[in-house]
């Protein structure tokens, strides 16, 4: 085809005011009060024979109309359910049953609308060829929108399991720009049909775009930990999305002052942020945040078809038709980027968590559990025996003249001992043997699972090892021993109780010799001293 356009109404067979184009390619129409006029002229003289469907493609928000075709007006439009063009995704289609005689136009109007003007293109194409294409597209859009979709809910459901507001701020990214693109490309209103879109479709979008770019920016600044990296920067971008998020919450009050101001602060303010956002993860790469360098990676793409698309608004690159379906597939491809660098940030924080907790549970020295992890894990265990019926056991175990070995030796011998102890005390053959430390050099070992006769031969294993180490309490070379005893869980019984018993039958092993084990309930020692 060739094509000539004229800013505001020309009527029909008028001369003047026409300027070439060519419809293959984009061409925007400079915005006018009144519109733009447009004529579409095939390339041989004559039209193919019909049916025919006359596409624009990468229209605008506003409405196209097909002035005559062998019928009555057609009008078209992305976010108009109620239009008469013929039913279309992405684009505005009309059919053409009839159209103009050899050397006519195909005449379309563009109406005013208060934005700038897209740069838009124009075939004429079979029914069958349309909705070929149109089905590709649908499906096509569908399918990154509904990655975007599924990648924002999973964050606000990892958000509420987690309690991390980084989720929230993501999911609020990926779910502003997804309603940006719906909008842009007509998705909201066809196939959806969400007629509050329909209504006022630049209002929504100028909220969309505040709340994606707002979220985005405080996302950034808690995902790549710029606090630690770049703080300056970090505090600048929460700054930059609250406001953003503010701004968008105003343009959609009923306040045309308002909404007008918002207008013209929203552009420049984008641009201060992409530029912002730039730098801070550029910065927080070079300093050493790998997810700063995810956060660019992930963006970098669709940032340089964004550019592109704003630069075919002043005529570059007209010959390429697919930048705003690649805008769709770019920011589905950085939601799943930064939905894996999520996933690694948990893990880390994961890893932190469980460090931390391993800190807090462990003995500082001996490396066994402290008294207060030990009986936290006792607890655990008298609920599995109550529910599962199994047997459990608890060793008290007391170092026998240890003030002597620290007396004569010092205290770094002791230390010493004591580390060995414990060693002495992970015994393969019970790897569920939870150990603990309850206080100087008394130890207590919880056994689930074992009986008497199971705890009698780990506490006999423990007390000969040690003797076999022949660390010496005094001068003499006298053995440092172990006090042994062992409580077997009773029907009911709380953990006081049992602690208690076991504690009882130490200090029975003791008033019988010491190095011995002397089971709760027993007035004699199991093994005699030695």
């Amino acid at each position: 085809m060739q094509g000539r356009w004229a800013a505001g109404p020309i009527a029909a067979g008028q001369a003047a005011g026409w300027r070439p184009f060519d419809p293959a390619r984009l061409q925007a129409f400079a915005r006018n009060p009144d519109g733009a006029s447009i004529e579409l002229l095939p390339a041989g003289g004559r039209w193919p024979d019909p049916p025919l469907v006359l596409m624009v493609r990468h229209p605008p928000l506003g409405a196209v109309t097909l002035l005559d075709a062998g019928g009555s007006p057609q009008r078209g439009a992305l976010n108009e359910p109620a239009d008469t063009a013929l039913p279309a995704h992405g684009r505005i289609a009309f059919r053409i049953a009839h159209p103009p005689a050899a050397g006519q136009p195909l005449r379309l109007r563009i109406e005013p609308y208060p934005a700038v003007s897209a740069p838009m293109a124009f075939a004429v194409t079979t029914e069958r060829d349309f909705q070929r294409e149109d089905a590709r597209w649908l499906a096509f859009v569908s399918a990154c929108f509904g990655v975007m979709l599924a990648m924002a809910l999973m964050g606000l459901v990892f958000a509420a399991i987690l309690r991390d507001f980084t989720l929230v701020l993501y999911a609020g990214y990926v779910l502003g720009y997804l309603v940006v693109q719906a909008i842009q490309s007509g998705y909201a209103v066809r196939p959806l049909g969400i007629d509050a879109v329909a209504a006022a479709p630049l209002l929504w979008g100028r909220f969309a775009v505040g709340l994606a770019v707002g979220c985005a920016a405080a996302f950034l600044a808690r995902f790549a930990r710029l606090d630690r990296h770049a703080p300056r920067l970090a505090r600048a971008l929460h700054a930059y999305g609250i406001g953003m998020v503010l701004v968008s919450a105003l343009a959609m009050l009923p306040l045309p002052a308002l909404q007008a101001a918002t207008r013209a602060i929203v552009n420049p303010a984008l641009l201060a942020g992409t530029l912002l956002m730039l730098a801070a993860s550029a910065i927080g790469a070079w300093r050493g945040s790998r997810y700063a360098l995810l956060f660019l990676a992930g963006w970098a793409p669709l940032l340089v078809l964004t550019a592109i698309d704003s630069a075919q608004v002043s005529g570059a690159l007209p010959g390429v038709l697919w930048i705003n379906d690649a805008c769709i597939a770019a920011a589905a491809f950085e939601a799943v980027v930064l939905s894996i660098g999520l996933a690694h940030r948990a893990l880390d924080l994961r890893r932190d968590l469980d460090y931390a907790r391993t800190l807090a549970d462990a003995d500082p020295y001996t490396g066994v559990l402290n008294r207060r992890a030990w009986t936290e894990r006792l607890q655990l265990r008298l609920r599995e025996s109550a529910r599962t019926a199994q047997p459990l056991c608890v060793l008290f175990l007391d170092l026998d003249h240890f003030k002597s070995l620290n007396d004569n030796f010092g205290h770094h011998a002791g230390d010493d001992a004591l580390l060995a102890f414990a060693a002495a005390l992970r015994d393969p053959h019970l790897p569920q043997a939870e150990i603990g430390r309850y206080g100087g050099e008394e130890f207590t070992v919880l056994l689930p699972g074992c009986g008497f006769v199971d705890a009698r031969r780990y506490a006999e294993r423990v007390r000969e090892q040690l003797r076999r180490m022949r660390v010496a309490v005094d001068a003499d070379g006298r053995p440092l021993t172990v006090s042994i005893g062992i409580a077997a869980l009773a029907p009911g019984e709380d953990m006081a109780t049992l602690i208690a018993r076991a504690d009882a039958a130490m200090y029975a092993a003791k008033t019988a010799g010491r190095d011995c084990v002397m089971l709760a309930g027993e007035a004699a020692p199991v093994i005699a001293a030695r």
